[in-house]
């Protein structure tokens, strides 16, 4: 099953030095200081830890860390309530919502797949079935960046998944789990990834795990940094950042995502094709612009106070 960092040996095995006399490794390391320089990269070597000294999939208290995030069906509208939650669940919620990160991966054991959201179903039943996400065509395209990195993974030898991604809900449906939330609460499309089917594998495996999934790491970091929407949101008259701006996408229903307030920068990892991406802010006229998928879309924002204080001449200059 897929955890938050408990029972999963491999997330902390994958921290292993790399010899930069090795070809293939400086390779990846180069590619992965392209990375850097294009983007903020975060490491959080395990959420876990107390779980993963112990060997087993909760933490400290007998919590499982991946059912303890707010949930869009059994909580509805999501409320963060962190006096409720178990203290590594706040701080990685914490932590999210303040790094406004564009995606994230996050590792388990129990198979070998790229799972992407949602992990969560509505209805009574429980019953597995595809929960679709509004961004579920970009999500499809995330995983499969990955997978398609990964020597086996979406190949024939994976029998159980030979695309080597699923939906989450689809597998198994799960409540309360970080990646749902981090989609739907901080705009960060988060893919799990499993990493090996067998939980706690050997320690001559882990640098064969390593090998096999660095690659696809950086390719999913690659596609993230280089291939996402960007831009700015600014003030037309300042040419500042807007405070309170959303941005929202065509046919991407009931999804917004916010700039950074500080920067008004953003970066959204689309699906392929144009989209019509339409930006807005108290007091300002929203703007709707078309773009390419990858493509810098910087947008300006007019005060709806600059306009209202615009008094348009007669054609002869008189105003009698």
């Amino acid at each position: 099953q897929r955890s938050a960092g408990g029972d999963d040996a491999g997330e902390r095995g994958l921290e292993l030095e790399k010899d930069p006399s090795d070809e293939a490794t400086a390779n990846l390391l180069d590619e992965a200081a392209v990375v850097a320089g294009r983007a903020r990269v975060f490491l959080v070597p395990t959420m876990n830890p107390d779980g993963f000294s112990a060997k087993r999939r909760n933490n400290a208290a007998s919590k499982d860390l991946n059912r303890d995030f707010p949930d869009q069906f059994n909580e509805p509208g999501m409320p963060a309530r962190f006096d409720a939650r178990q203290p590594e669940t706040a701080a990685m919620m914490r932590f999210s919502e303040g790094v406004n990160a564009t995606a994230a991966l996050n590792f388990h054991e129990g198979a070998l797949v790229a799972n992407y959201p949602y992990d969560a179903i509505s209805g009574t039943n429980r019953k597995a079935g595809y929960s679709k996400s509004p961004d579920d065509a970009a999500f499809r395209r995330l995983a499969k960046v990955y997978a398609r990195a990964h020597p086996t993974m979406a190949t024939a030898a994976n029998e159980e998944f030979p695309e080597g991604i699923t939906n989450g809900a689809r597998w198994y449906p799960l409540w309360g789990g970080m990646q749902d939330w981090h989609y739907i609460k901080t705009q960060t499309m988060d893919i799990t990834v499993e990493v090996n089917e067998r939980k706690w594998p050997d320690e001559s495996r882990l640098a064969r795990l390593w090998n096999e999934h660095a690659p696809a790491m950086i390719a999913y970091a690659t596609a993230v940094a280089t291939q996402s929407t960007t831009g700015k949101v600014t003030d037309s008259a300042t040419g500042e950042p807007v405070r309170g701006a959303v941005l929202a996408v065509a046919g991407v229903d009931d999804v917004r995502f916010t700039p950074s307030r500080r920067t008004g920068y953003y970066a959204r990892f689309l699906a392929p094709g144009r989209h019509e991406v339409t930006a807005s802010a108290p007091g300002y006229y929203p703007q709707t612009r078309t773009t390419d998928a990858g493509a810098r879309l910087d947008i300006s924002l007019r005060r709806m106070e600059d306009a209202a204080g615009a008094v348009p001449a007669t054609e002869d200059g008189d105003d009698g």
